[in-house]
């Protein structure tokens, strides 16, 4: 039997068989949600307008815990018996990108910049003669199907080959297409030279078909974090053989490719004294740069800064707030696109937390202090405890993390010349409100820069031959800073849980 899907408000219609989750029809129509399909996170909340979807205890309970109504349904508990009709608002997501002036001698030919992040991927064409950007493409990572955060995804790619090799494909698939109508809409096939590939371990060996699973059990090492060479025809896609595709290195089982290109970016080995680079991201990855020497080292942060396991959290699309301030006794808002508030992405949980810290309706240790389980922000969006509690253990991670880095180096905050922030926070993070809630708050604020995504930035550098030598130079440089291993690292941990 065969029933109608309506999506609204892009109207699409779809044909399937009874039976079909709706999770998979929404996959298929490219609609983006930060949802794994385990039934766990109710990420993937539609309107049902018309029709029905039944829905058993385990859904009625998931419903009911995030306060939603009986018009909505969770996707992936949802399947399609008969003809239905449902609202799943498609977004414009904000992507980090970046178009700095870095140094480099002209080439001849093209090349292209890709940062493979968990969450977005970008990718830029570059003229490597005059180091111009021809076009930039912005999309968002299609694993995420399979999984919100990294975490999912081993769980994923560790259940079966078939898995793995899906979530390889799929993002090499998708890769391969930006990068086709970028060189296409451009004229440029036969001229491209090189394709440069820069991410997060995990990002990696999924797009590499390397074996993820000593990533999830202790001592959580891999044996190839080398950089990987592929040729056109391996990944099929369609250039130049004599093109040269390749994936930066790791600098360690937990610090990608991605810091490499951020210390590249940010310059570090060439600045005199001490700088610090710290990616906001479910990682935690900090680079400490003290007289060319490299110590890496990476903090089980979570993904709360990127707004995932938020009970309200979203990504940086329309309808997400991004600021939160407190006067007159209320709570005002700013969101993606300024539409109705829909939830909170990762600036927005900083600048909510913060608004609820001076309007006194949490304490220095995140209590609620009328005990109430949940905190209104706007009509739609409230924080729960656990919220509170989930930003409190990234916070406390990446500052502890930054803390040890220091103390075991022997560097004092004042004598770091400049701290770069980078990750999927970007230009949105307020620095202020941040400091007075614990993070960076022993550093000058002049010392401090945003960047928008240095690993993009740095990845485009290393296209260029002039820059390619400093690869290996910051690999040579670089060792790992295991934080576990220190006995006041737990310490230090737990102090940093609490609110300025």
């Amino acid at each position: 039997m065969k029933c109608k899907v309506e999506i609204l408000p892009s109207g699409k219609i779809y044909d399937v068989e009874s039976g079909t989750s709706l999770h998979d029809v929404l996959k298929e129509s490219e609609i983006e949600f930060p949802c794994g399909g385990k039934g766990t996170c109710g990420k993937c909340k539609v309107r049902l307008i018309k029709g029905d979807i039944y829905t058993d205890e385990k859904h009625k309970r998931m419903l009911e815990k995030m306060g939603l109504s009986d018009e909505w349904r969770l996707a992936c508990h949802s399947k399609v018996h008969t003809d239905i009709t449902i609202e799943a608002e498609e977004s414009e997501m904000r992507i980090q990108s970046d178009d700095n002036l870095f140094k480099f001698k002209p080439e001849k030919g093209y090349g292209i910049a890709v940062d493979l992040g968990s969450t977005t991927i970008v990718a830029q064409l570059i003229d490597l003669s005059n180091g111009k950007i021809i076009d930039s493409r912005s999309t968002v990572n299609p694993q995420s199907h399979y999984g919100a955060d990294i975490i999912s995804r081993i769980s994923f790619a560790m259940e079966s080959e078939e898995n793995a090799e899906t979530l390889m494909w799929i993002v090499r698939n998708h890769i391969g297409s930006e990068i086709s109508n970028m060189i296409n809409d451009s004229n440029i096939k036969d001229n491209v030279k090189i394709i440069v590939i820069a991410g997060n371990t995990v990002m990696h060996h999924l797009f590499s078909g390397i074996n993820v699973s000593p990533l999830a059990v202790a001592p959580f090492e891999s044996p190839n974090n080398d950089t990987q060479i592929f040729t056109a025809s391996s990944l099929k896609w369609d250039l130049p053989e004599t093109c040269r595709i390749e994936f930066l290195p790791n600098l360690s089982h937990f610090v990608g490719s991605d810091i490499l290109c951020g210390i590249q970016a940010c310059d570090m080995q060439s600045n005199d004294g001490c700088s610090l680079l710290v990616d906001l991201g479910t990682n935690g990855e900090i680079a400490l740069v003290n007289n060319n020497k490299i110590i890496c080292t990476s903090t089980a942060a979570g993904p709360a800064f990127e707004g995932i396991n938020i009970s309200c959290g979203m990504r940086a699309t329309s309808g997400a707030i991004y600021a939160v301030d407190w006067a007159n006794d209320q709570y005002s808002v700013k969101t993606v696109n300024n539409t109705q508030a829909r939830g909170l992405c990762g600036s927005g949980l900083v600048e909510a937390i913060h608004s609820l810290f001076v309007s006194k309706r949490i304490d220095s240790t995140g209590t609620v202090t009328d005990n109430s389980e949940y905190i209104d922000i706007t009509e739609n969006v409230k924080l729960t405890i656990a919220d509170i509690r989930e930003f409190q253990l990234a916070k406390a991670a990446l500052a502890a993390g930054i803390f040890m880095i220091l103390k075991k180096n022997d560097i004092k905050p004042e004598d770091v010349n400049s701290v770069y922030i980078t990750g999927g926070l970007g230009n949105y993070l307020n620095i202020e409100k941040i400091k007075q809630l614990g993070l960076f708050n022993e550093f000058d604020d002049k010392n401090i820069h945003k960047i928008s995504n240095a690993s993009l930035a740095g990845c485009r550098e290393l296209l260029f031959e002039y820059n390619r030598a400093n690869i290996e130079k910051i690999k040579d440089n670089c060792s790992f800073c295991a934080l576990e291993s220190y006995p006041d690292f737990q310490e230090v941990y737990c102090d940093n849980l609490f609110f300025n």
